[in-house]
């Protein structure tokens, strides 16, 4: 199974990819704390609908849930996900940074330009 498909079933799980909805990551750094000699970061994380994602043309967002099938009905009383975690620089790097370098490819410039 490819990265790409087992992402995609994982996401479905929460009703991303039905009805047009996408996926949106967001992470925001609250601060840091050493430990064990090394520099760990407090991540909090929310994974959410992207923004306008959630609207199918025309529909609103009772029509959305009546549209969904199965358990999904109750996706709506979850999302957004949110959690915490806490990372080293290294692992942000190598699991985060250098794996969405690689798929933006020379766009990562042009969308991370300060």
């Amino acid at each position: 199974m490819t990265a790409d498909l087992e992402t995609n079933l994982y996401l479905s799980r929460f009703g991303y990819g039905l009805a047009g909805i996408e996926p949106q990551l967001n992470l925001v750094v609250e601060g840091h704390r050493e430990r064990d000699g090394h520099t760990r970061y407090e991540i909090r994380c929310a994974l959410r609908p992207k923004n306008g994602s959630e609207k199918i043309a025309g529909s609103s967002h009772d029509q959305m849930k009546e549209q969904l099938q199965g358990g999904a009905e109750t996706l709506f009383d979850v999302l957004p996900l949110t959690w915490t975690c806490w990372r080293r620089l290294y692992d942000i790097r190598e699991k985060l940074l250098e794996p969405v370098k690689e798929t933006l490819g020379n766009a990562y410039e042009v969308e991370f330009a300060q």
